[in-house]
């Protein structure tokens, strides 16, 4: 059996991440989209198995949640796990630890790696000169978290992360309960050129055309912000929050490979 990792991103720091590990891993390493299991079970088999998302809200993204809920079986001699955040990770990786030991597998490594922040409306990108920064710290910290899962030594979560499982676990259900229709707040402004790249680059198809071409979101939302990072004519926004505030992809993934892992929905 080769390897496999698991991936969901958003803007692209998750999937850059993924590949770097798979590089580190080397020989055959499966990089498989947690997008395109949505709505069906998973059947894991590997030599070992890695998980590679971002963190909102301090935990878990919905999609990433509901992705190992979906896990019916995990054979691997190593499982790993690398969440990539543009702040701190809360109680991520103690929340992913959790729901795999509901399925009997024990997470044996785990590391949070900070990337540049693509979260719009709270705050605006770094400029290009500090992602780069940022990205290549990341990509330094995953070699070394690599190092340690190749030499079987083992990284859990620990109890500071189980800690902040539990003081941010309001903010978080919050987040569950809202993020489907966080979408109400996006809107397409004039300058939108209905290219389609939003509605290409929703991983949940979320996204259709309306009657003028400009896009309409159907509440089912992930707050990945792929969709208003990604627009060419900055035409996407949030609320009043957004306007005149530096996007963020990572520099070395393309929209059509973020279009890639698309779900196939309706």
């Amino acid at each position: 059996m080769g390897d496999v990792i698991w991936y969901f991103s958003g803007t692209g720091n998750s999937l850059s991440a993924a590949r770097h590990a798979a590089i580190a891993l080397g020989g055959d390493v499966e990089l498989r989209p947690m997008a395109s299991a949505v709505g069906r079970t998973v059947e894991i088999s590997a030599s070992r198995a890695g998980f590679v998302f971002p963190v909102y809200s301090f935990g878990l993204p919905r999609i990433v949640k509901e992705f190992v809920e979906s896990i019916t079986h995990i054979q691997a001699e190593q499982v790993f796990a690398i969440a990539t955040c543009g702040g701190g990770p809360g109680g991520t990786l103690a929340q992913l630890e959790k729901a795999l030991e509901a399925k009997g597998v024990r997470l044996d490594a785990a590391a949070a790696v900070t990337y540049p922040g693509n979260c719009i409306p709270l705050y605006p990108a770094p400029r290009p000169g500090q992602c780069e920064k940022i990205i290549a710290g990341g990509e330094r910290a995953i070699d070394a978290f690599m190092a340690d899962v190749l030499a079987g030594r083992p990284r859990q979560p620990g109890i500071l992360s189980s800690i902040n499982a539990v003081l941010f676990k309001p903010l978080y259900i919050g987040f569950l309960a809202s993020v489907r229709r966080s979408d109400r707040f996006f809107r397409a402004e004039e300058q939108c050129s209905r290219c389609g790249l939003c509605m290409r680059v929703c991983p949940v198809g979320n996204i259709a055309a309306g009657s003028d071409g400009r896009p309409v979101w159907g509440n089912r939302c992930e707050a990945c912000f792929a969709c208003l990072n990604l627009c060419p004519v900055q035409a996407v926004q949030y609320g009043w929050l957004t306007r005149g505030r530096q996007r963020y992809r990572h520099p070395g993934i393309t929209p059509e490979e973020l279009a890639g892992q698309k779900a196939n929905r309706p």
